[in-house]
């Protein structure tokens, strides 16, 4: 089994990379739209339930601590490493997870004024955001690589699963240490940019 650099994994996943890009993309201006324009639906939706208990996990949080941070880090680790390793099931899960970020991110977005959704949301985004769709990146090709495995086994050719998923390990590695950096900016630099009184629109 071969595991390729960096550069040669981020080529592999080009297509998958831009198909992850896409549909949180989807996601974004699906939950965004139904914020603002429908909030009929939000609430039978039960998406201000979310906002609320968003609000609450994020005074959970212990801000200026490394104990904050390194809970933010491994709470967004996991739900990473899901979207890597859960791709192997049709890469529906992957999708799942990449849609329904997008939408709460999207609703999320409406609720508040740009400025301190941006301040709120840019510093350690630029961060979490590309990491969250790389290894989303990677779970959708493992699950085109289950596919070709399963065709492959019928046809009783040789397919290694195992090497799609070797090749997707250096974008999900990378997608670890983008979001413990991402993770420490939230916790020791995006509180001092919002004001803490600030409350969602409507």
């Amino acid at each position: 089994m071969r595991y390729p650099s960096l550069k040669e994994s981020l080529y592999i996943h080009r297509w998958p990379l831009l198909a992850a890009i896409l549909l949180f993309a989807l996601g974004l201006y699906a939950g965004y739209a139904v914020g603002l324009f429908s909030p009929e639906v939000s609430e039978t939706a039960g998406l201000e339930a979310v906002m609320k208990e968003i609000e609450k996990l994020a005074k959970f949080i212990k801000l200026y601590t490394i104990q904050g941070a390194l809970f933010v880090a491994l709470k967004n680790t996991l739900t990473a490493v899901l979207a890597f390793f859960l791709g192997a099931i049709f890469a529906i899960p992957t999708v799942l997870i990449l849609l329904l970020n997008g939408f709460v991110v999207g609703f999320v977005a409406s609720r508040f004024p740009a400025d301190i959704f941006l301040m709120g949301v840019l510093p350690h985004g630029i961060f979490e955001v590309p990491a969250f769709l790389l290894a989303s990146s990677a779970g959708l090709r493992l699950g085109a690589a289950f596919v070709k495995k399963i065709g492959a086994s019928l046809k009783h050719e040789p397919y290694s699963l195992a090497q799609a998923m070797a090749e997707g390990l250096p974008l999900l590695f990378l997608a670890i240490a983008l979001l413990f950096i991402a993770a420490f900016i939230e916790v020791f630099i995006t509180p001092s940019l919002v004001p803490l009184n600030q409350t969602p629109l409507g």
